[in-house]
């Protein structure tokens, strides 16, 4: 880290990857004067309820400007990981399948221009490679108790619990009542930044109002459950037919299901319905070749992410010398990374 004499005072609410990051890239500008609120109880971070995978599967450069930026953040969160080389994330493959007969092959096509017919996973019978076509992407997968445990012992900040209802003359105010003042503050606060749009400027808030929070379930199975004769259960990976995963992770000690994230709402009433749907389709998939453990077996989690609109995210200043960050939906571990590194650079050209 860099050292500084910076000396103002920075709030940051929220204790998610986002959060995380920007206090990471404050402190790397020498701001190390940074309290940083959140409620992990009434309002916890979405960024540990989630499949946690960072893969690229086939994303290309000039398509779009999403794209594009899914590429930049995805070069940003390897630069960090090679420097750090973290606890909590591991470096591994997934494997994504389609079957040879699917109505989607056009859209496989277009995401990979080259990939193999013939390959088959060394650990399903042979008979399994003649109904799929396969390609393996290189692809992280984070453990966020393990990792945000590495992390916040890396960065230097005040924690606080309280939960954030509102900002008064330059404080922010908790609703247990407690105060806080800050010279400059940034929003971590996904989509219950909605409930703090009154600081945020009006063609802002037009944008804001357009994010959409959007719940991601899938189901987590012990993974002693699991037959090591029919998959391989010693390593971390993906393996992913069309928009199933299924996710071994013996760093965790689990196999996930998922995910699901048909609604643009907080209503998770259909959640098991969907992640049953999705369950059954694997089973067909399999066609016997994996036994899955039964659906009930399995632990229903719920994550709820934030969609900005047209997936777009957002970072900067939303009001005089406050900032913030939503909208990062699928990509929050690469997107907040290039997230964070902005931020901390508009604070601190801001100060100078």
């Amino acid at each position: 880290m860099k050292s500084s004499n910076k000396s103002e005072n920075i709030v940051v609410v929220g204790n998610g990857i986002a959060a995380k990051c920007v206090v990471y890239f404050l402190n790397r500008e020498g701001f190390n004067n940074i309290t940083l609120i959140a409620d992990d109880t009434k309002a916890p971070a979405c960024s540990t309820r989630t499949t946690s995978t960072n893969c690229l599967r086939g994303t290309k450069q000039g398509l779009s400007d999403l794209g594009d930026l899914i590429l930049k953040s995805y070069s940003d969160f390897e630069l960090f990981f090679n420097q750090n080389t973290p606890d909590g994330i591991s470096k591994s493959i997934e494997t994504h399948a389609t079957p040879t007969n699917t109505d989607n092959l056009s859209k496989w096509n277009r995401r990979y221009a080259k990939y193999d017919k013939t390959a088959r996973f060394s650990f399903f019978p042979k008979s399994f490679e003649h109904n799929y076509y396969f390609i393996d992407n290189e692809a992280y997968f984070i453990f966020p108790e393990i990792f945000f445990s590495w992390f916040d012992q890396k960065l230097n900040f005040d924690f606080k619990k309280g939960f954030v209802v509102g900002v008064e003359n330059k404080e922010v105010l908790t609703e247990s009542g407690e105060r806080f003042k800050f010279d400059k503050l940034v929003l971590c606060t996904s989509y219950l930044t909605q409930n703090l749009k009154s600081l945020v400027t009006a063609d802002l808030s037009i944008k804001l109002e357009k994010s959409k929070p959007v719940p991601g379930t899938y189901l987590s199975f012990p993974i002693s459950l699991f037959n090591s004769s029919q998959i391989a259960l010693d390593k971390d990976y993906c393996f992913r037919i069309d928009d199933i995963h299924l996710l071994v992770r013996p760093t965790a000690g689990d196999v996930l299901l998922g995910s699901t994230s048909t609604s643009n709402s907080l209503d998770t009433s259909h959640n098991k319905l969907e992640i049953k749907v999705m369950y059954d389709r694997l089973v067909e998939h399999m066609e016997g070749v994996l036994v899955l453990p039964s659906f009930d077996q399995g632990e229903l989690i719920t994550g709820i992410r934030h969609k900005g609109h047209a997936r777009r995210p957002f970072w900067g200043e939303v009001n005089q010398d406050i900032f913030a960050v939503w909208g990062l939906y699928k990509n929050a571990y690469t997107f907040a990374f290039t997230a964070g590194e902005m931020i901390a650079k508009l604070i601190s050209s801001s100060k100078e």
